[in-house]
This record gives C-alpha cells, structure tokens and sequence, in this order.
C-alpha cells in the first residue's frame, strides 16, 4: 500500500490539490504506522497536519491529530497521546460535530441498550435491534 498511496501523493502534489495530498500524506502515515515505522509515520501525519493548517481543512485536521493521538500511544507517551486526542476532539467540537455525542445519547435513552452476549458475536443485529 505504501508504494501506491506514494504514487497517490506524487500526483496530488503535481495537480496542486493540497487536500488530497494531504488526505493522502495520511492515509500513508497509516499504513506506516500499521507496519511498525512510527517514525516515518510521524513524519507523514506531521506534513499532513501541517497542509490541512494551510488549507484550513478541520476535518482533515481532526483525524491526523487523532492518528497523532494513536501513535504516541503506541509509543507509551501518554501525555502527548491525551495531548493529540483532546486537540483532535476540540476541532471536532468546533465544527459542530456531535454526531458521536448525540448517537451515544441516542442509544442509551433506549431499553436494553447494551449487546447481548449472541450480539457481540454480530454487532449489526445489535444496531439493528437499537434501530442505529
């Protein structure tokens, strides 16, 4: 995947789409992540964060924070990690995104909203039941 999404940012940078170079710089930082190269990683979700900042894309932003978040986790630096997932939060909450928030009240106004033991085995009986 590496190969490919390095080809993917190659070309965004040539069109001059920032927002999917930026996308792609970390998606890629993902992957990296996922193959144990946290610091090649880091590097990716660093410039990632660095273009949504130009571009002004808050959602973008909001999830490389959030792999930030991850990654320094994985590392066990855990005040970077609260550091990185409470920045990731607070853009998500200043783009009006309660959709979480709201999906979880949701869920629990309703009776019985825990899985039942056969529904861990399928969670989507278990969100068709709570009707999510």
């Amino acid at each position: 995947a590496v190969p490919v999404l390095t080809q993917a940012l190659d070309l965004a940078g040539r069109a001059g789409i920032d927002s999917i170079a930026a996308d792609v710089q970390h998606n890629r930082g993902v992957a990296l992540h996922y193959l144990g190269r946290y610091d090649d990683a880091e590097a990716d979700y660093r410039e990632s964060a660095r273009a949504w900042r130009r571009v002004g894309g808050r959602a973008g932003l909001s999830r490389v924070l959030n792999s930030m978040g991850i990654l320094a986790y994985d590392r066990e630096e855990y005040e970077v990690a609260r550091s990185s997932l409470e920045q990731a939060l607070a853009a998500k909450k200043a783009m009006g995104d309660r959709v979480g928030e709201n999906r979880l009240t949701e869920m629990f106004a309703k009776p019985d909203p825990l899985p039942t033991p056969s529904e861990l085995d399928a969670p989507g009986l278990w969100l068709a039941r709570l009707e999510l």
